[in-house]
């Protein structure tokens, strides 16, 4: 894991390598071979980010590849249904654009990207919000009329029926976009 702030370039640099070298090395030790070893690493990735490593002011690019490579492999081991890419849906009149996240509550991701749902040209555009987050507040109401349809899908403690809840909602949906706000 890594800090939020540092002291110094040098405690910059520690924490990188130690973060590279931490990647290769749970990548290289993180066995998918039976269900059990499937289930243990889809909870591994589901407990800890690598959020702050943004934080460092590096290009990421190689180490989130990387890293985004060794999750997909998990999920991909877990769920192989939804590891295989999907047709782009027939535009039927408005392009169906969704947006993702834990945050459309009260948070810097609602405040930064509230508006491209409310100012969006919604004769062309289709919103879908899916709030992943427990906490509802006025900011989830506002977004709720600024999209033409939100999903509360909160966290469940068990992961894989929530998970499958969440993944056939947004085939349902028959997406032409998929946004997750937190990664922009």
């Amino acid at each position: 894991l890594l800090p939020l702030l540092y002291q110094t370039t040098h405690e910059i640099e520690d924490y990188r390598h130690r973060f590279s070298d931490g990647l290769s090395s749970i990548i290289d030790s993180t066995p998918l071979h039976t269900p059990a070893d499937r289930r243990n690493a889809l909870l591994g990735v589901s407990a800890a980010t690598n959020f702050y490593l943004q934080y460092q002011g590096y290009n990421d690019r190689d180490l989130q590849r990387q890293y985004g490579e060794w999750v997909h492999g998990i999920m991909a081991a877990n769920y192989p249904q939804w590891a295989t890419s999907l047709t782009m849906p027939p535009l039927n009149g408005r392009i169906r654009i969704g947006y993702i996240s834990n945050f459309f509550c009260d948070h810097t991701i609602s405040k930064l990207f509230m508006g491209w749902c409310k100012y969006a040209n919604h004769d062309l555009f289709h919103i879908h919000t899916y709030h992943l987050g427990q906490r509802v507040d006025e900011w989830t109401q506002e977004l709720s009329q600024f999209s033409d349809v939100l999903y509360h899908l909160p966290l469940q403690t068990d992961l894989d029926p929530y998970l499958r809840q969440v993944a056939q909602q947004i085939i349902t949906d028959q997406l032409h976009i998929l946004v997750y706000p937190d990664l922009c």
